[in-house]
């Protein structure tokens, strides 16, 4: 499989996805189990154009790119995994998250989370505590930080929810080949002689 077909499917996915996340809000995230509010309708939106926004780049990447498509790619690979997560006291998620390292993230460790706050709550700090530092982030904001560093989210009291959407490159989804990853071939190109062996 060539760099070039991986960008266009990745184009397609992240098109189709974002399609999703922003005509069709309220079922994409209600069938996550999510309750619908007015806060987590525009994140839901705001995820919905970026990820379109990501789908038309990673389409016309492999056009623009020529030459240096390898190391475009590899540049590309330094975001490969989207999460969202919810904080509340009222049941709807965790309370808390306990301090940890994100053990799985490339050794740059560099994370970019958005924050959304919908209703009054205290607590669900994000705390460093090597550094002693406990962040009360604003709503709408966004906080870039080195996920090797030891951190959590403190317990959060009162009846409001925090979400948050939290883009960082995880090194056991990245592929050795041209990118540095390992390469499984796949169809005819295969040393398998089967789909069961090539799992």
């Amino acid at each position: 499989m060539s760099l070039q077909l991986v960008f266009r499917i990745a184009g397609g996915l992240l098109f189709i996805n974002g399609l999703s996340f922003l005509f069709l809000t309220e079922m994409f995230l209600g069938m996550a189990g999510f309750t619908m509010t007015p806060s987590l309708l525009t994140l839901g939106q705001a995820m919905g154009t970026s990820l379109i926004a990501l789908g038309l780049i990673a389409w016309r990447t492999p056009d623009v790119a020529g030459d240096s498509m390898v190391a475009y790619g590899q540049i590309w690979g330094i975001v490969t995994t989207l999460s969202m997560n919810r904080y509340s006291d009222l049941g709807l998620g965790s309370k808390g998250m306990s301090v940890h390292v994100d053990s799985g993230d490339t050794e740059a460790g560099m994370t970019t989370m958005c924050h959304f706050r919908d209703g009054e709550y205290e607590g669900a700090y994000l705390c460093f505590p090597r550094y002693k530092v406990a962040i009360d982030a604003p709503d709408n904001s966004v906080i870039i930080a080195d996920s090797l560093e030891l951190h959590g989210v403190t317990p959060i009291r009162g009846e409001g929810t925090r979400y948050t959407c939290v883009a960082y490159c995880d090194r056991r989804l990245a592929t050795m080949g041209q990118l540095g990853k390992t390469v499984k071939k796949i169809g005819k190109y295969s040393d398998s002689a089967n789909l069961k062996e090539f799992i």
